[in-house]
């Protein structure tokens, strides 16, 4: 699944600097941090106790080639990110 796909999935858009990466391949798809892979995208849940975007730095440095995030600001900023209004639907979607 690529990047596009994500986004037409998930009505999500991304981030204005990461619009080259449309075509990027997306191997694998959680919301667990833990079982982030090469290739995985991630999707950053904003729970009652936790924040997944707290842990997209881990996400990244596990192999994680992007993620879906509800926050438009998240860092990283070196991963392309999809925005989208609610990351847990999304990921239903996706």
């Amino acid at each position: 699944m690529t990047l596009n796909d994500v986004l037409i999935l998930c009505a999500g858009r991304l981030s204005p600097a990461d619009a080259l990466s449309m075509e990027l391949e997306c191997l694998h798809i959680t919301e667990d941090s833990r079982k982030v892979v090469k290739g995985s995208l991630f999707v950053a849940i904003k729970g009652d106790h936790v924040d997944g975007n707290a842990f997209i730095p881990q996400a990244r440095s596990q192999g994680a080639v992007a993620f879906i995030t509800e926050n438009e600001s998240a860092e990283p900023n070196d991963l392309p990110r999809v925005i989208v209004a609610h990351a847990r639907k999304a990921l239903g979607l996706i």
